[in-house]
């Protein structure tokens, strides 16, 4: 085990080989993990913060488009001379509390990044990744993982190519997913403390995550759900469907900006049918073999313990996706989630800590890992994955 008074003597000169050039860092925080025989929690947690850091030297690469463009309009627009005005007035000076959390966490780390675009990207890539990591970690811990299995389904996560779209595109989203994912991981060992913290911190970050946080509170989806809580669940499911516009129009209608919001997400309506088709496509894509692992994980619910709670959350949250395909901003903003409950598919897949898991985690983080720098090589709204091998850290802002 690395001690307390050794971390520093590891912090120190990973810091200054990160100045030099972070995938060096990268690789050097990996050898460290690898040869702690120990398996220290401090080993896990400076490779998970410098593989944090990395994808955000990658994100701090991108062109700015769509949605990415507002977040840091709204970033450049904030006066540190009144932060408090900042946080109330964040969304280009326009009155807004309807994520409380996020503008507090904006005008926070624009002091940290001294109102820096790239520095704002990289310290939100960072939260994003890095509280994904650790739910992994936690639940891992609370199965027989081993080592080269929680590795695997990490890096498959952070090359899954939605989620990693996605930590640039949907902010606010993927921040306030990153904290809800962390708190039901805390839910599932245990630490209902901290499942407060972060599940509120996950509310008030994007109001989407309310449904989870929800959800996570019901005591009967830790475990084989009986027909009865079944039969509930799916019902009030499909009277959502089924008056999803009334509830809409009731929701919006409403003068509670987080709830007003949410009702106007889910009155949007889709005009464009090839459009539609398309992006059923590419949620099929991802979500189908996610949907077939999850009912195999169900047949064999014996290794799940509470980990069958991601189960359910991944099937209703897929159920949602199709359901609600004709109001694309909602259906989309639940697709946003797919990513956070992956790894908690593929951990249990297979026994944990068989060599059956490791093979089974080992081959899909290759697989992912291949076909991640196979886009990222097509794209051009990314620098050259040469360049951002060999660039020194400061070189990215």
């Amino acid at each position: 085990m690395i001690k307390k008074t050794h971390q520093l003597g590891f912090i120190i000169p990973l810091a200054l080989i990160v100045l030099v050039n972070p995938t060096i860092a990268l690789f050097v925080s990996l050898i460290i993990l690898v040869k702690d025989k120990e398996n220290s929690k401090f080993s896990y947690l400076q490779f998970f913060f410098m593989l944090a850091l990395w994808m955000g030297c990658i994100n701090m690469t991108k062109v700015a488009t769509s949605d990415t463009i507002y977040y840091l309009s709204w970033f450049e627009s904030i006066d540190i001379s009144q932060p408090i005005h900042s946080i109330l007035y964040y969304k280009n000076s326009e009155y807004s509390i309807q994520d409380p959390f996020f503008n507090i966490l904006s005008v926070f780390f624009y002091y940290i990044a001294l109102g820096n675009t790239n520095g704002y990207i990289l310290l939100c890539t960072i939260i994003i990744y890095f509280f994904h990591y650790l739910a992994i970690y936690s639940i891992a811990k609370t199965t027989s993982a081993s080592k080269t299995e929680i590795i695997a389904i990490v890096i498959a996560l952070t090359f899954y190519n939605p989620f990693f779209i996605q930590s640039i595109h949907g902010l606010r989203q993927t921040i306030a997913s990153a904290f809800m994912i962390y708190a039901i991981s805390q839910r599932v060992c245990g630490n209902n403390k901290k499942f407060i913290i972060y599940g509120l911190l996950s509310v008030f970050t994007h109001s989407s995550t309310l449904v989870y946080i929800v959800l996570a509170l019901i005591p009967q989806l830790y475990k084989r759900a009986k027909i009865k809580t079944l039969f509930i669940i799916f019902t009030c499911f499909a009277v959502f469907v089924i008056f999803n516009q009334s509830i809409a129009l009731a929701l919006a209608s409403l003068d509670i900006e987080m709830l007003s919001g949410a009702g106007t997400r889910l009155s949007d309506t889709y005009n464009n049918p090839s459009s539609l088709t398309l992006s059923m496509r590419g949620f099929n894509l991802y979500c189908i073999p996610l949907m077939f692992c999850a009912i195999l994980n169900f047949i064999h619910r014996d290794r799940l313990g509470g980990g069958i709670f991601f189960q359910y959350a991944f099937v209703l949250t897929y159920a949602t996706i199709v359901a609600f395909q004709f109001a694309p901003v909602f259906s989309v903003r639940y697709f946003f989630f797919v990513g956070s409950f992956f790894p908690f598919i593929l951990i249990y897949f297979f026994n944990p800590g068989t060599i059956k898991s490791r093979r089974f985690c080992v081959s899909i983080a290759a697989f992912l890992f291949l076909f991640f720098f196979f886009y990222l090589g097509l794209g051009r709204d990314y620098a050259p994955i040469f360049d951002i091998l060999i660039k020194p850290f400061m070189l990215f802002f």
